[in-house]
C-alpha cells in the first residue's frame, strides 16, 4: 500500500541569484502530513496526558498497554516528552548545499497529531519545518544576456521511501497547496515570470538499488532584464565601433594618425571585454554579447586593414578613390552589424520564453545540450576478479560507467538527485 503524503509550500523568499557561482538562496517553509497509524495515535494521546499532567482511569491501561503505572487509582503515562511517529521521513533537497531543516517561527515541535474531524477524514500526522540555504543550478548562458533561467527548489523523499511506497501529493484540503511571495524576494536583475509545481520520482538510473524516489519541486521560472547590458555595454560599443570610423576625416596621407585612433577604440572595446567576463562564470562557449564584442572587434580591425592598404597605393587620386569607398563599405558593414544583431537578438530572446512553460521533461527535449554532455554520474561496478586480486595483495583498478537519462523518468540537470544510501 502507498503511503500518500500531502505537502503544502510557502516560499517565503528568493534572494542571492548569482550567474558567475550559479546559485540562488532560498528561505521557504513546508507542511507536511500523512494518515496517522494506531500506534501514532496511542502514543499521541500518551504524549499530550503527560504534556498536561494529566490522569487516566487505570482501566485504560488494557488498551494502551506499556507505559501505564497504577497508582490510587490512576495511572501516569511514562513516555518521551516530544512525540515521534512511526514514520520519520527523511527529507532531502539534492541541489542544495549546508540544509538544515529548523522549526518554524512560533512552533516548539516538528510533529504533531490531529484528530479526525471536519478537516480530516482520518487522523493526522503533521510534519513542519522550514529551510534557509542555498540551492545550485546549471544555467544555461547560451543566450545571455536574453536568457530565461529556472530555479528549481528541490524535494526529495529519501532513505528507504521509495516510490513503490511512498508518494507526494498536493494537499487536497487547501484551495492553494503552494505559493511563492515575491514582496520579500530580491530580484534586481530578473524579473520572475511564473513558478510551476513538479510531482513526480527520481531517475532509476541513478540508484545504486535500482529505485526510484519521490520527488516535489518548485520551479521559479525568471527571464533576466537585459537592460543594463544593452545600455551599458552594447550602445556603448556601438558607438565606439562607429566612432572607428572618424578617423576617415584624418587626412589620408597621415596614416599613423589614423591607425592610432583605431587601435585606442580597439583597447576601449577589448577593456569592455573584460566588463562582461566578470559578468560570467568560465564558460566553453560564446554567449550572444561575446559575438557582439567580437564582431566589434573584428569591424574596427576591418577599418585599421582599410587604412594599411592606403600605403600600398603610390597614386594620390587613386589614394583619395580607395579611401572614400573604404568608408562607405565600413560604414554599411556597421548597419548590417547592428541590424543582424537586432534581429539575432529578437529571435534568441523569443526560443528563450518558450522555457517559461516547460517542466523537467520539456527541458531536457529542448535543451539539447547539457552538463557534462547529459552525463548525471559515474557508477564504478567490480567483478569477482577485482575482490581475488584485492586479497591476493595485487594492484586493483577499474573505469566507471557512465549515466544518463531513462527515457520515462524526470531529468534534473545534477547529479546529487540520488542520496547515498540510495
Amino acid at each position: 500500500m502507498v503511503l500518500d503524503i500531502h505537502v503544502v509550500s510557502n516560499v517565503k523568499s528568493i534572494y542571492d541569484i548569482d550567474t558567475v557561482k550559479q546559485t540562488f538562496s532560498v528561505e521557504a517553509k513546508y507542511k507536511l502530513r500523512w494518515d496517522a497509524t494506531e500506534r501514532d495515535r496511542q502514543r499521541w494521546r500518551q504524549h499530550q496526558a503527560v504534556k498536561g499532567a494529566t490522569t487516566m482511569p487505570a482501566e485504560t491501561k488494557e488498551e494502551e498497554s506499556a507505559g501505564f503505572r497504577p497508582r490510587g487509582g490512576s495511572t501516569l503515562i511514562a513516555v518521551k516528552e516530544d512525540f515521534t511517529p512511526d514514520f520519520l521521513p527523511r527529507i532531502v533537497f539534492p541541489n542544495a548545499s549546508n540544509v538544515t531543516l529548523s522549526l518554524k517561527s512560533g512552533n516548539k515541535v516538528f510533529f504533531k497529531l490531529e484528530e479526525a474531524g471536519d478537516q480530516y477524514e482520518a487522523s493526522q500526522i503533521i510534519y513542519d519545518f522550514q529551510i534557509r540555504c542555498t540551492f545550485r543550478e546549471f544555467f544555461e548562458l547560451k543566450s545571455f544576456p536574453f536568457d530565461c533561467q529556472d530555479l528549481p527548489i528541490i524535494m526529495k523523499l529519501g532513505g528507504d521511501a521509495d516510490s513503490s511506497n511512498y508518494r507526494f501529493l498536493p494537499d487536497a484540503v487547501r484551495p492553494v497547496f503552494g505559493k511563492v511571495e515575491l514582496e520579500n524576494s530580491v530580484f534586481t536583475e530578473w524579473h520572475v515570470s511564473r513558478t510551476m509545481y513538479e510531482f513526480g520520482h527520481t531517475d532509476v538510473s541513478l540508484s545504486k538499488k535500482g529505485k526510484t524516489y519521490p520527488l516535489y519541486i518548485n520551479r521559479v521560472k525568471v527571464q533576466r532584464q537585459s537592460g543594463f547590458y544593452i545600455q551599458r555595454i552594447v550602445l556603448v560599443l556601438a558607438f565606439l565601433s562607429l566612432g572607428s570610423l572618424s578617423s576617415f576625416a584624418v587626412n589620408w596621407d597621415t596614416v599613423e594618425d589614423r591607425l592610432s585612433i583605431d587601435f585606442t577604440i580597439l583597447l576601449t572595446v577589448v577593456a569592455f571585454q573584460y566588463v562582461v567576463n566578470g559578468s560570467l562564470p568560465v564558460l566553453p562557449f560564446l554567449t550572444i554579447i561575446d559575438l557582439y564584442i567580437l564582431f566589434a572587434q573584428g569591424f574596427i580591425l576591418l577599418v585599421i586593414l582599410e587604412q594599411s592598404l592606403l600605403i600600398q597605393l603610390a597614386d594620390d587620386e587613386e589614394q583619395s578613390d580607395f579611401d572614400e569607398t573604404c568608408f562607405w563599405i565600413s560604414l554599411i558593414v556597421w548597419v548590417v552589424m547592428q541590424m543582424s544583431f537586432l534581429g539575432y537578438s529578437a529571435f534568441k530572446r523569443r526560443r528563450e520564453r518558450r522555457k517559461l512553460t516547460m517542466n523537467s521533461l520539456e527541458l531536457h527535449k529542448y535543451i539539447k545540450e547539457e552538463q557534462n554532455d547529459g552525463v548525471l554520474a559515474h557508477k564504478m561496478e567490480f567483478t569477482k576478479q577485482d575482490v581475488e586480486d584485492i586479497k591476493a595483495g595485487k594492484w586493483c583498478s577499474g573505469i566507471s560507467r557512465k549515466v544518463r537519462h531513462t527515457k520515462d523518468a524526470p531529468t534534473q540537470k545534477q547529479e546529487q538527485l540520488d542520496s547515498p544510501d540510495s
